[in-house]
């Protein structure tokens, strides 16, 4: 649908001006209903998907359009796509220096409106059960040439229709997408008027393309991921999507473009008759704003350096406005994969709103594993640990409390439940895809599933104490401590690997061990402090014996299993390594620039090359190799426990709420590693010596950046400082404000602190 409105405007007296804007429904697409334009500019599109599917409800954005906004004639002009639900709301305030404040334009009767018709024909929908999304074929013939200026005769557009008011309205809060311009790296002639554009890495978007034509020449588009064999664009997804569309143009210049958005490296054009479009070609990316400053790594190692870029990048190029599996086939919201991606964003972005919002949907609307139904509140918690602000668990408490399992505890107080089909609620997911599993014995009792449970228990009775719910956090603590104790008592061999459940009708443990039983009992909390290394140094060497079994999904939590028991040097092993369970592999054998949906198409045939929740190395990299973590809310505390492993050194800049933590590790320097830590924060300094056996301990020393000894202890082979925090230095003080989006922190110093740790060498 277009839709439009002329208005007149006096800007004489203009202090500012916004437009407030909302339409319905992005469900059934799963994407942005409108695209709005003022007098020709582009200004936004929306809105995102509500967070309670089973209620109407519609989020606005403002939009600041004071410098957009024009003397006398002026006009605002929308196209819109929906399936169902059809609505639109728009108002258009002005604000003048005297006070006054007045409505210029809203959504009324005297708005004109007609469908895109034979300029946007109907073709159906890309070939996806997930949602309806229209393919987008154009011809330009029958464009309504000069709609988005004013002037434009649209007198013989239908007047609008109005209908109720759209209730349950709610400002948009996971933050506005915006578009970008990019060009192509390059185009290589495949024949006469064929053309292959390569964009240098994927993207999330579609093409627009500004040329000079001739009525009736066709263009044939064809967007893929991947490259055929005969040198196109591989426009026949794995995923089942087909991305090819004919544009038809017009007689002279012309811009054609996308309206909704497609996930591609690759632009194959073939044209029906002589037309340049060597440089006529830009891409359009979809993306919420990234400052590319916030963080980095670089080590001696390169093959870490470029799987850490690589789901850095993931992270930036998939973040819509709502968590998703993959902008291709589904754009399906999962909890799985939103426990990694908030990870991944918070510690390469100092960005939480985004995550906050898609926290709120899940709370709202489960999806069919068993085990996601149990990650709200640790999603919910992590929001809390990492901004300290509490609202999301005040508001939102009577339903976290009921993301659980209890109708499922036995007399033990573990979960016991029929174990399921994939994609039916309750399901037990374990991993995905099956194929990588590890041969996990699925059982009624089972371990992945109860580590989950307790990592649930222990969240809600951290949400709990903050809410002053003192019983109810015994109670959950209570839970958790019964659930642990009965799992290490029961389930742990004595190769000290946690078997994968047990049989309620045999009464036996069974006698099967994947690695996911081990990996996800250490990395949720499920095994006691005190056989967490032992644990960890038998997963080790499982690995070593057989190699990685999980999936690039599972990977996050056997990193997290191997990084939280000292085996730091098997898990960078795994970040670097080049098998066919790995991240090089799908960067040098398929040439993926983003995180794929599975470590090689032949465990999933129809895997996708742009799903973020593989980016386990873009959170595990800045927490457990730099080392840092935040420990208390809104990153008032934070720990630095640098693991290097056997890397000889890195540069890792790590962002948190209150600013950058900078963290630089030299093993061959007399300087062995330097921390640059944000105004307001205190850290807690941890430095494992049996990392550096060349140094020698007894000669170890810590300064701060004026060369002033601080106080530090040997325990055992770690070095410790327990409290630096710059207020504790004798620097000038100055207020000064740090704002982020949603959240404003007050640092009291203009400076930062810098801790050197030096050592002599061991000869």
């Amino acid at each position: 649908m277009l839709t439009r409105k002329e208005f007149s405007a006096s800007t004489g007296l203009l202090a500012s001006a916004w437009i407030r804007i909302t339409a319905q429904s992005p469900e059934a697409a799963r994407q942005y209903v409108y695209k709005l334009w003022l007098n020709n500019n582009f200004i936004g599109l929306g809105p995102v998907r509500g967070q309670n599917t089973s209620k109407e409800e519609a989020h606005y954005h403002i939009y600041d359009i004071s410098d957009q906004l024009q003397e006398g004639d002026n006009v605002v002009a929308v196209l819109a796509y929906a399936n169902d639900n059809h609505a639109f709301m728009l108002d258009l305030v002005v604000q003048n220096t005297d006070g006054t404040k007045s409505v210029l334009c809203s959504s009324s009767v005297d708005w004109k409106a007609r469908s895109a018709g034979a300029w946007l024909p109907d073709k159906g929908f890309l070939n996806t059960t997930y949602y309806k999304s229209p393919y987008e074929y154009i011809d330009a013939r029958n464009e309504p040439l000069g709609w988005l200026t004013s002037g434009f005769d649209d007198s013989q557009w239908n007047n609008a229709v109005l209908t109720a008011a759209v209730s349950n309205l709610k400002p948009a809060l996971s933050g506005r997408m915006i578009l970008c311009k990019q060009s192509t790296i390059s185009i290589t002639s495949l024949g006469t008027n064929h053309w292959l554009l390569d964009v240098g890495k994927e993207v999330v978007g579609g093409i627009f393309i500004n040329v000079t034509g001739s009525t009736g020449i066709t263009l044939e588009i064809r967007l893929g991921e991947e490259k055929n064999s005969d040198g196109g664009a591989r426009y026949q997804l794995r995923s089942g999507l087909t991305y090819r569309e004919i544009w038809t143009l017009r007689d002279g210049e012309q811009l054609l473009q996308h309206w909704g958005y497609r996930a591609f490296r690759w632009v194959e054009i073939i044209a029906s008759g002589e037309v340049d479009i060597t440089k006529a070609v830009n891409i359009m990316v979809l993306k919420m704003p990234w400052d590319d400053e916030q963080s980095s790594f670089s080590s001696s190692t390169q093959a870490l350096n470029d799987v850490y870029n690589f789901c850095r990048y993931t992270i930036e190029g998939t973040r819509l406005d709502l968590y998703q599996d993959t902008p291709t086939r589904e754009r399906g919201p999962y909890e799985g994969d939103a426990v990694i991606n908030q990870l991944s964003e918070y510690y390469t972005q100092r960005s939480w709103a985004l995550a906050r919002y898609s926290t709120g949907y899940f709370i709202h609307c489960r999806t069919w594993p068993a085990e996601y139904y149990l990650m709200a509140p640790i999603l919910a918690w992590q929001d809390y640990l990492h901004t300290g602000d509490i609202f999301l668990l005040a508001e939102e408490y009577d339903d976290l409390k009921n993301h659980t399992f209890d109708t499922y505890l036995n007399s033990n107080g573990v979960v016991e439940k029929d174990i399921g089909e994939s994609s039916v609620t309750n399901g037990d997911l374990v991993d995905w895809p099956t194929s990588n599993r590890d041969d996990y014995d699925l059982q009624r009792i089972n371990t992945v599933i109860n580590a989950w449970q307790y990592a649930c228990y222990h969240a809600l009775a951290e949400i709990s104490a903050v809410l002053n719910y003192t019983s109810e956090s015994t109670n959950w603590a209570n839970k958790a401590t019964t659930l642990r104790n009965y799992f290490n008592t029961n389930f742990i061999g004595e190769n000290h690997l946690f078997f994968d459940g047990y049989n309620t009708n045999t009464q036996a443990i069974s006698d099967h061990q994947s690695q996911h039983a081990t990996a996800f009992s250490l990395a949720l909390g499920l095994v006691k402090d005190s056989t967490r290394e032992v644990c960890g140094e038998a997963l080790a060497n499982d690995i070593s014996l057989r190699g990685v079994r999980t999936s690039v999904y599972g990977a996050q939590f056997l990193l997290e299993a191997l990084m939280n028991s000292g085996q730091a040097g098997t898990a960078i092993n795994f970040l670097t390594d080049t098998t066919l369970y790995s991240w090089r592999n799908m960067i040098d054998i398929w040439g993926a620039t983003m995180v794929m949906e599975a470590w090689d198409p032949s465990m999933k045939s129809n895997t996708t090359f742009s799903h973020s929740w593989g980016t386990a190395p873009a959170n595990i990299i800045p927490r457990f190799i730099a080392g840092v973590q935040v420990t208390k809310p809104g990153a008032e505390e934070i720990t630095i426990f640098p693991n290097p492993g056997t890397l000889n050194d890195f540069i890792a800049r790590v962002p948190i709420i209150r600013g950058i933590v900078e963290v630089k590790f030299n093993r061959n320097a007399s300087e062995i590693l330097l921390l640059t830590l944000p105004p307001n924060v205190k850290g807690k300094l941890i430095l494992d010596l049996t990392q550096l056996p060349e140094i020698n301990k007894n000669t170890v020393s810590v300064f701060d950046g004026n060369g002033n000894t601080i106080a530090a202890i040997i325990s055992g082979d770690r070095l410790i400082v327990e409290e630096v925090q710059p207020i504790s230095l004798k620097m000038q003080y100055q207020r000064a404000s740090i704002s982020q989006p949603a959240f404003t922190m007050v640092a009291r110093m203009p400076t930062t602190l810098q801790i050197l740790v030096r050592s002599f060498k061991m000869f």
